[in-house]
């Protein structure tokens, strides 16, 4: 059966790394072709705290100078919306028990202060993709 659901995880700092948080709500689609294949899509993006801005895309002063870039000052905020596409097909049995083989692709994109962030666009990019494959045993 078709299923739709709507799922959001929070994760606090405990280490005072960034002293911050990131909020990751998510909704997915997952249609099940028979009882050896299935297909899931997902979208959802990444909330996060004025810490964890600073921390990973914001260039102080004294970063500035050791880096070359420039410097950058930013709060918290919608980071960035993921789309994701994934497909499963068990090899022995069903997807519910036994073995499986996954494979996933994705698409990141990083949006408003975030993108424009000189780590972003000067040492990287707003745009990232990924794709994993893989094997699974269902018991």
């Amino acid at each position: 059966f078709d299923s739709l659901s709507f799922a959001v995880s929070y994760q606090q700092d405990v280490t005072e790394t960034h002293d911050s948080y990131v909020v990751r709500p998510q909704i997915a689609y997952t249609r099940p072709l028979d009882l050896k294949t299935a297909l899931r899509f997902s979208i959802g993006g990444e909330i996060v705290g004025d810490g964890y801005a600073t921390t990973y895309f914001g260039v102080t002063s004294a970063g500035a100078a050791a880096s070359g870039l420039p410097a950058y000052r930013l709060g918290g905020g919608l980071k960035d919306l993921n789309v994701s596409f994934g497909a499963s097909r068990a090899l022995s049995g069903t997807l519910l028990k036994g073995w499986s083989v996954f494979g996933l692709v994705g698409y990141n994109r990083l949006l408003g202060n975030f993108a424009d962030s000189p780590v972003v666009r000067i040492a990287g990019s707003e745009n990232t993709f990924v794709g994993s494959v893989g094997v699974g045993y269902t018991f």
